[in-house]
């Protein structure tokens, strides 16, 4: 896929085999750590033995979606002010718009093509799409969500303030179009 910049876009997508449907996680890597750092989080061993489902009896497991960001500038101190990552200063989430923020189209594209794509080999519950991310990717989990539907909600770890970080070169007041529901871990450092 090719975001609206030109730039080549990619995600892996991890199956959980099940008969029947499962989650989606949505999973965005921290902008100093590729989407291969997802190995520190537990979430790979867990796809296959965690209920998302919202009752006792519903299957385990979960699908996940491991969206690649891009090469761009960072408002965050040295070194994290360049690299690959995700761009949640751009707060464009008009999907009508043609200047929408690149990542949102992409992770749009990837979403959705997950969600509509056919498969034998997997099932995905649409109702239970989550979103989760490590620092830069957890904020910009946490705007996604706020700005659009369908997301069930949203656990993050390490998350800068995607509307006010200390570095913003345009702090916002937030107005989401989403009221999801949302959890955010720190620790004493990112």
């Amino acid at each position: 896929f090719n975001d609206s910049n030109g730039d080549a876009r990619g995600a892996c997508f991890i199956i959980t085999q099940s008969k029947q449907p499962l989650p989606l996680l949505v999973w965005l890597h921290s902008s100093l750590y590729p989407a291969s750092s997802i190995s520190l989080t537990g979430l790979l061993e867990q796809a296959d033995k965690a209920n998302l489902t919202g009752t006792s009896d519903g299957p385990l497991g979960y699908h996940i979606l491991l969206p690649y960001g891009r090469s761009t500038t960072h408002f965050y101190p040295i070194p994290d002010d360049q690299g690959t990552g995700w761009d949640n200063w751009y707060r464009n989430y008009n999907r009508s718009d043609p200047a929408l923020n690149v990542d949102v189209q992409a992770m749009d594209y990837f979403i959705n093509k997950v969600l509509t794509t056919q498969s034998n080999d997997y099932q995905i519950d649409k109702s239970r799409v989550f979103l989760s991310g490590w620092s830069n990717g957890a904020a910009m989990a946490v705007e996604y969500a706020l700005n659009t539907p369908g997301i069930a909600s949203v656990a993050v770890y390490s998350a800068p303030d995607p509307y006010r970080d200390n570095h913003d070169p345009c702090a916002q007041t937030p107005y989401p179009t989403n009221l999801t529901p949302i959890r955010i871990l720190y620790n004493q450092c990112d």
